[in-house]
């Protein structure tokens, strides 16, 4: 079942949440990428603010969160996704390692997607957590040999990979 009011939160959800990560981007980027992070963010936020129209028009359209338990659950995890990302984030500047909060922060957005594809019936959130874990990854291995802060990667792999999905989710609503 589609779930046509949960399509349009995600518009607007990934939309901000594109436009933070593209923020994050700009931490240390290479110079000539901050030009097209300031668009990708742009882009983001009015995708964002597009959703939240769709959002407030689609209200009483059948959720996933209706179904018995789903809300409690989603409530659970967004909850554990944020303590965990606070715990992390804290012991990384504690040891010194500051430098790494953004990987932390983009593997535990990652994981937080898998669960989350369960409640809201949705396989293709499995897909969003699969592409925040392979910018972990390459921007780990990367990091190696760039003179640029690894914020600036993570930033553009995960805004660019929200960014895709607020726009495939507009694509689910908009084609109802």
């Amino acid at each position: 079942m589609e779930y046509l009011r949960d399509h349009a939160m995600m518009v607007a959800i990934f939309g901000f949440a594109g436009f933070v990560w593209f923020g994050w981007a700009q931490e240390n980027p290479k110079k000539s990428w901050r030009k097209y992070l300031g668009i990708g963010a742009a882009i983001s936020v009015l995708i964002g603010l597009y959703g939240i129209y769709l959002s407030i028009n689609n209200w009483n359209a059948p959720s996933a969160l209706n179904e018995l338990g789903s809300l409690t659950w989603y409530y659970v995890i967004v909850a554990l996704e944020f303590t965990l990302a606070i715990i992390g984030a804290y012991y990384l500047t504690r040891r010194g390692l500051s430098d790494h909060i953004a990987s932390w922060i983009c593997f535990i957005v990652g994981i937080h997607f898998f669960p989350l594809a369960i409640i809201f019936k949705d396989g293709s959130l499995h897909i969003l957590g699969i592409l925040f874990l392979f910018v972990i990854f390459y921007s780990i291995e990367k990091s190696k040999t760039i003179s640029y802060a690894s914020s600036a990667l993570i930033g553009i792999g995960a805004g660019s990979s929200l960014l895709a999905f607020a726009l495939f989710n507009l694509y689910r609503v908009l084609s109802v």
